[in-house]
């Protein structure tokens, strides 16, 4: 583990953890990525490491439930966590909603990991996940308390030679700038970017499939030259790519939410041609997915003497795109009212007025926001997915996170390529 600060601080409106090498959530890391994929290559360091994490875990499960390891041997530790069922010691890693497929198809990883949209997209189309890594302090907690594997911290700080060989390098990662001034950018001059992170892990690990997700603005971003750069350092470290904008209220979930979609294809690998998936235009509106929960409700509902609805109002017809029917206040950002018949705006981490961060509906004769559970059906995530008790947290993490549905119809198009049959 690398030697780096131990302290947990805020940088902007984000809580970053910055792990130290012993500290609980990179101890966490290091077990619940070992428990679930225990690799028999590990080298001296790395099994002292799984150790150490073994050791402070057992030792705080001693101090609850009175387990007795003092006398355990480093080999009687490795044991335990290689059979976790015959020890019962590790429950927590294993009984969760989303556990690994039993047999998978294919490997990935799972890099500025949010709250695991892509890991349960790739999940259910037969995809192991070895790798995952997320800095945000909040969204480590939830991507643990449903899949039972602790992401490691900071990107910047992982040796790429340390994480596994995969099939699929999956990322949500920001837009950032490069200093360009008129040049062609060559793989190091996009050092200090996290986009640099995914360039140099891809090149040490040569994953099948590059598989990236970023707003929509990266492909006017800098009149395009950001977005043109990355494209040429992916083609020089070996990978033909594609990119196109989808929008998601058009592949199952009742969202406008339009996302650039980057397909990198290994150049050595003989394979079929990767098609973008068609539209699937289903007729799944907000009124599909309205919670039942009256608590949630009436706290997502708004109480206000300056509502005013549209004439349009009541006589709206159901359709793909958001439907506005009235205004609140002056009717900015977070200020407009749309109908339940047609699909919501953009989810967003950020973002003021009435309706911040969901948008504001008129739903039963109410006005308000999303609760966090419509949230989490419009990015498609399963009922069974365990949202955080705070609101705010829960509607950030929805806003930041990708749209699964999407995620999978773009999966089984590079199933479709067959590239993944040349990594068995």
């Amino acid at each position: 583990m690398v030697d780096f600060p131990e302290e947990e601080k805020v940088v902007g409106n984000i809580g970053v953890k910055v792990y130290g090498e012993t500290s609980y959530e990179n101890q966490m890391a290091v077990l619940s990525h070992y428990l679930h994929n225990h690799r028999k290559d590990i080298n001296k360091e790395e099994q002292a490491d799984i150790i150490d994490a073994i050791r402070d875990f057992l030792s705080r499960k001693e101090m609850r439930q009175k387990v007795d390891i003092s006398d355990w041997s480093d080999e009687q530790m490795l044991m335990a966590a290689e059979d976790p069922a015959q020890y019962d010691l590790f429950s927590e890693f294993f009984n969760v909603p989303f556990p690994a497929p039993e047999n998978p198809k294919f490997t990935f990883i799972d890099l500025f990991a949010g709250i695991g949209g892509f890991r349960i997209a790739l999940q259910n189309m037969g995809g192991e996940c070895l790798f995952s890594s997320e800095f945000d302090a909040e969204a480590q907690r939830t991507y643990f308390n449903n899949y039972g594997e602790m992401p490691f911290g900071d990107i910047t700080k992982i040796d790429e030679k340390r994480i596994p060989d995969h099939n699929i390098l999956c990322a949500g990662f920001p837009c950032q700038p490069f200093s360009i001034s008129g040049k062609r950018l060559g793989f190091e001059d996009t050092r200090g970017t996290l986009f640099f992170d995914i360039a140099r892990i891809a090149k040490e690990k040569q994953p099948a499939v590059l598989f990236l997700e970023n707003v929509k603005n990266l492909l006017s971003h800098n009149r395009g030259e950001t977005i043109k750069q990355m494209m040429s350092i992916l083609d020089d470290i070996g990978y033909d790519t594609q990119i196109k904008l989808l929008n998601a209220a058009r592949y199952g979930v009742p969202q406008r939410r339009e996302r650039v979609y980057i397909i990198g294809l290994r150049k050595d690998i003989v394979h079929d041609k990767f098609v973008y998936p068609a539209p699937l235009d289903l007729p799944i509106y907000i009124e599909n997915i309205v919670d039942d929960n009256k608590k949630a409700v009436e706290e997502a509902t708004i109480h206000r003497e300056d509502i005013e609805f549209w004439p349009n109002d009541g006589q709206e017809k159901n359709a793909l795109r958001p439907i506005r029917v009235g205004t609140v206040n002056k009717g900015g950002q977070g200020e407009r009212i749309y109908s339940k018949k047609g699909v919501g705006v953009t989810l967003s981490a950020y973002g003021g007025g009435a309706g911040a961060k969901t948008g504001l509906y008129k739903i039963d004769g109410k006005v308000r926001r999303l609760t966090p559970r419509e949230c989490a059906r419009l990015q498609g995530f399963p009922e069974e997915f365990i949202i955080p008790i705070n609101r705010n947290t829960a509607y950030k993490q929805f806003g930041n996170s990708v749209s699964i549905n999407v995620l999978q119809c773009i999966v089984k198009s590079i199933i479709n390529t067959k590239i993944l049959n040349q990594c068995q």
